[in-house]
């Protein structure tokens, strides 16, 4: 695959995953990635990582309210019973 088709490809990865193109991000080293035999999927991790998107390193993911209505209605916005009188 040359070069081109493999910057198409590696944004393909980041519109699924991220929704934007390699264009919308700061630069990065896509080139030494390419030269060293990086596939796209792994080119688009490195492109988002090096762009502060995330860190691998960090799980920040909070499940707190997962599955629960009430929180999730009140993080919407929408309140809770509670706050109405209910």
């Amino acid at each position: 695959m040359d070069f081109e088709t493999w910057k198409t490809a590696v944004d393909a990865v980041l519109v699924r995953i991220a929704g934007v193109v390699q264009d919308d991000l700061p630069d990065w080293l896509a080139r030494d990635a390419y030269d060293d035999g990086v596939s796209p999927e792994e080119a688009a991790e490195i492109c988002l990582e090096s762009a502060g998107w995330y860190d691998e390193e960090e799980d920040d993911y909070d499940d707190s309210m997962d599955g629960d209505h009430a929180s999730a209605l009140a993080s919407a916005g929408w309140g809770t019973d509670e706050d109405y009188g209910g």
